[in-house]
């Protein structure tokens, strides 16, 4: 710990990991000596149009050097309010703050620097200032490219895979519209998403083999034309089956318009439309069977519960109303997949490209860990 008493009225006591004190001690001696605090604070005061005049130090004592010292607000002109803080300070200013902070990180880890900026902000909120929270993160990948690891697969043949897929959705949906005008289909929404749905298919999802159970997996109800492409492309459906998309009940095999297990019990697990549906029915899937292993009712195995959600989608209230119990519960058997895509059925997404800041801070509040793939998908 080092206790810094650079006045009679400001003591601080910081602690560090030993390496990087000497630095950091210097560093902030020379913030507080040269005189770079008092200009900092004065440019505050002006944008905020607030007079310097008679601001003395023993106002910034209330809140950092205790109530021991409290007798000497009295002296002289001090004013009765929190310290203006900048929002934006100048870089030159807190340069060697930044780094001395990167100094704690290259020495001690990213834990330990964690650490080190939660303490500095609990200060702060202690200390009276506000501090801004951040839910919201760069439209970066959350996993750096040199952390990445090597595509387990054969990347070309997937590539492939994924335009025959994206071809057949279309063209499934074209046609049949050319036959029965008005009909409809969704074209955009796994046009979108193949990539996330391609590598969970090849690389992700658990089937039942065996006394393995398999995973759980919630589609998205308007990305039915590629599923059904990619069973097609598998040999599980036929071209007599795609040519009767959206007509499963007129005699000749056909398939329905979204997941529909009642309609097609062979091919589909679970109802994910009307829209909302997938992401409440896993949360409550994941919750419950949780229940059962913890009671030794079913057996314990690594499945997972996957939803795959639209942005459009989370305007349902079912989408986003059940976000804390799976935080409350601790449920690390379920995975949300959040297609962006910035559209809906009736126009553009609320917000527009907002729609990922937005969702970003909803599940960071909830309790959930959401790492972000923007780039590459």
């Amino acid at each position: 710990m080092i206790t810094v008493n650079l006045r009679p009225h400001l003591r601080f006591d910081i602690r560090l990991p030993q390496q990087p004190q000497r630095r950091f001690f210097y560093s902030f001696k020379k913030w507080m000596t040269n005189g770079t605090w008092k200009r900092w604070l004065a440019t505050a005061h002006q944008d905020r149009g607030i007079q310097t005049d008679g601001i003395r130090a023993c106002a910034l004592k209330s809140h950092w050097a205790g109530p021991e010292n409290s007798a000497r607000q009295s002296e002289g002109k001090v004013m009765n309010a929190r310290v203006a803080v900048q929002e934006q300070p100048r870089f030159d200013e807190i340069s060697e703050w930044v780094e001395a902070f990167d100094q704690v990180l290259a020495a001690e880890g990213e834990d330990r620097a964690a650490k080190l900026v939660a303490a500095v902000c609990q200060r702060a909120t202690q200390a009276g200032v506000h501090v801004p929270a951040r839910l919201n993160t760069p439209y970066v990948n959350t996993i750096p490219v040199a952390e990445e690891t090597r595509h387990p697969g054969d990347l070309s043949m997937e590539r492939r895979i994924n335009a025959l897929v994206r071809w057949n959705a279309m063209a499934m949906v074209h046609c049949q519209n050319k036959k029965d005008p008005g009909i409809g289909g969704h074209i955009s929404t796994y046009s979108s998403a193949v990539t996330l749905f391609e590598v969970g298919f090849n690389h992700f999802f658990r089937a039942r083999y065996g006394d393995q159970p398999g995973d759980f997996v919630y589609f998205q109800g308007h990305a039915s034309p590629g599923v059904y492409a990619r069973a097609f492309l598998e040999g599980r459906l036929n071209e007599e089956h795609l040519q009767n998309f959206r007509h499963e009940l007129r005699g000749s095999p056909g398939l329905s318009s979204y997941p529909h297990p009642w309609l097609m019990p062979s091919f589909w697990q679970f109802p994910t439309v009307s829209m909302g549906l997938a992401p409440i029915h896993a949360i409550y899937q994941a919750r419950f069977m949780r229940y059962l292993e913890s009671r030794n009712l079913i057996v314990k195995t690594p499945r997972k519960v996957w939803a795959f959600v639209g942005d459009g989608e989370t305007d349902e209230p079912e989408s986003m109303g059940s976000l804390t119990l799976a935080s409350r519960e601790r449920l690390d058997n379920l995975i949300f997949v959040v297609n962006c895509n910035l559209q809906r059925l009736d126009g553009p997404v609320r917000g527009n490209g907002n729609i990922i800041d937005e969702l970003e801070a909803a599940f960071h509040g909830a309790g959930w860990n959401v790492p972000q793939s923007d780039l590459g998908v």
